[in-house]
């Protein structure tokens, strides 16, 4: 007898996902990620690791561009599930709530 798996949704991020970070570095750092959009280009399965996901960020400003890494020819930075704070496969759901927060809403 054939049938369909179903596929658990998982309550993490995922590959490709765009995320909203909340980081805890210098505040240039911190203004910038929690402004912009960045996506989950890699997920390091070292659970020893604090850091697992690596999220590539776009139109990085001069200023804070030697606090990321390059990686898969992305600007990148090491986040943790405890940095990102919301994450959706649309990068639009992730814009809509950068705004609502901006606003309070």
């Amino acid at each position: 007898m054939k049938y369909i798996k179903t596929f658990e949704n998982l309550n993490e991020p995922q590959f490709g996902d765009y995320v909203f970070c909340e980081e805890i570095a210098l505040y240039q750092i911190c203004d910038f990620t929690s402004k912009n959009v960045g996506r989950i280009v890699d997920i390091e399965d070292n659970k020893n690791n604090i850091f697992c996901y690596i999220v590539a960020y776009y139109d990085v400003p001069d200023n804070i561009k030697l606090y990321f890494d390059i990686r898969y020819e992305y600007l990148c930075r090491d986040m943790s599930i405890k940095e990102i704070k919301f994450w959706s496969k649309n990068k639009e759901d992730v814009e809509l709530y950068i705004a609502e927060k901006k606003y309070n809403l």
